[in-house]
């Protein structure tokens, strides 16, 4: 799947990327996640997020943005 998805992404930035102006950005930020649910010992996990974007112009007032995102989840459980 790795496989095919990337060389369309590829083609795709390359592509619209000729026409008009690109801008790349760096997103980032803290993920705190909890549990609820009847276990009572469950605490809440702090984790990141990080990835990155790009604005790809295709006409005036129409741009695209393709994003890749990493996400830290979970909770820890004692017991």
């Amino acid at each position: 799947m790795k496989r095919i998805i990337l060389p369309i992404m590829a083609c795709m930035l390359f592509g619209f990327a000729s026409a008009q102006s690109t801008r790349f950005g760096v997103k980032g930020g803290l993920n705190i996640s909890n549990f609820t649910g009847y276990q009572e010992d469950v605490k809440s996990l702090a984790g990141f997020h990080v990835g990155g974007f790009a604005e790809i112009k295709v006409a005036k007032k129409i741009a695209i943005q393709p994003e890749f995102l990493f996400s830290t989840q979970g909770t820890t459980v004692e017991g």
